[in-house]
C-alpha cells in the first residue's frame, strides 16, 4: 500500500470524508504524521530486535538464502523448495512446531506489532499460519516463497543442522562455534573473514557510511543514489555487486542506528 492509499484508509476509517479544504488537509497532515511515528516505532522494534539476537540468539533465513545464492545462484530455487519442505512437512524432523524447531519468530516490517510467532496450532476461527501458507497455491512460486522465508528468524542449531543435513554450504556465522566450524571445514581464518563478509554486505556498507557520513546519510537530494551506489561498488571488492535494495536497506538500518544514538 502507498501513502496516497494508506491515508485515505485512515481518513476513511476515521470517518473523514467531507468537511473543508482546510479541515481535510489538517486531518491528512495529522494522519501522515501518524502514520510516520507508527512506522518508526516499527523499525526501532526491529532493529533492536536484530541487535539482541547475539550467538545464542536467533538467526536471519534472509541471511541464509543470501548465502546459498552467492554460493551457487542456480540451486538456489531448488534449495528454496527444499527448505520449505523441510519446515513444511510433518513427517520432517525440521517441521515447525516439532521437537527440534518448535517456534519460528517472523518479522515484518510492515505490520503491527512487527514481530510475531509464526502459528503452527490452529484456531476454531482461523487455520494457523504455517497450514495457511501449506495450502496456498502462491508460494509455489519460488519468489513469492523467498519473500515468506526471509521474514523467518530461526534457532541458530536446527538451522545449522539442517544445512548438514543437506550437505549445503555452511556459512561460519552459522555455526555455534565459529572456530570449530573453520577447523572442521579446513577454512583458514583470513578464508573465514572473507566468507563471513559475503553475508555481511550491509554491515560492510555500514563501514562505509560511518566513514563518509559519521552523522546519517544524507536524503537523495544531496547524495543522489546512483552516485552513492557506485561509489559504494568501487570502494571494496566484496561490494562491487550489491543492489539498490541492499544499499536501501543499508541505509535505512544505518540512519535509524545514527538517530537512536543522537537520542
Amino acid at each position: 500500500m502507498n501513502k496516497k492509499d494508506a491515508v485515505e484508509t485512515a481518513l476513511h476509517r476515521g470517518g473523514v470524508t467531507g468537511g473543508t479544504v482546510h479541515q481535510r488537509r489538517s486531518t491528512e497532515d495529522s494522519v501522515v504524521d501518524s502514520l510516520l511515528a507508527t512506522k518508526a516505532e516499527r523499525e526501532a522494534q526491529i532493529l533492536s530486535f536484530r541487535i539482541e539476537q547475539g550467538q545464542d540468539g536467533l538467526v536471519s533465513l534472509d541471511a541464509a538464502l543470501e548465502w546459498l545464492q552467492e554460493c551457487n545462484r542456480d540451486l538456489l530455487t531448488e534449495r528454496i523448495r527444499k527448505l520449505w519442505a523441510a519446515l513444511s512437512d510433518e513427517a520432517s524432523i525440521f517441521v515447525i512446531g516439532g521437537n527440534l524447531l518448535p517456534l519460528v519468530t517472523i518479522v515484518q516490517e510492515d505490520y503491527s506489532p512487527p514481530i510475531s510467532e509464526f502459528t503452527t496450532i490452529d484456531s476454531s476461527e482461523f487455520a494457523s499460519d504455517l497450514n495457511a501458507a501449506r495450502k496456498t497455491k502462491m508460494y509455489q512460486d519460488p519468489l513469492l516463497l523467498r519473500e515468506l522465508l526471509k521474514r523467518f528468524w530461526l534457532p541458530r542449531s536446527p538451522l545449522h543442522k539442517l544445512f548438514q543435513h543437506y550437505n549445503w554450504p555452511t556459512p561460519p556465522w552459522l555455526a555455534a562455534d565459529n572456530q570449530r566450524e573453520n577447523r572442521n571445514t579446513g577454512i583458514g581464518l583470513s578464508q573465514a573473514n572473507d566468507v563471513r563478509q559475503v553475508r555481511g554486505k550491509v554491515p560492510l556498507v555500514h563501514d562505509y557510511f560511518r566513514k563518509n557520513f559519521a552523522a546519517g546519510v544524507p536524503g537523495p537530494a544531496r547524495e543522489p543514489r546512483k552516485e552513492l551506489l557506485h561509489k559504494v561498488q568501487t570502494s571494496s571488492k566484496l561490494l562491487k555487486n550489491i543492489s539498490d535494495d541492499t544499499l536501501n536497506r543499508a541505509i535505512k538500518s544505518f540512519n535509524l542506528a545514527t538517530n537512536s544514538k543522537s537520542n
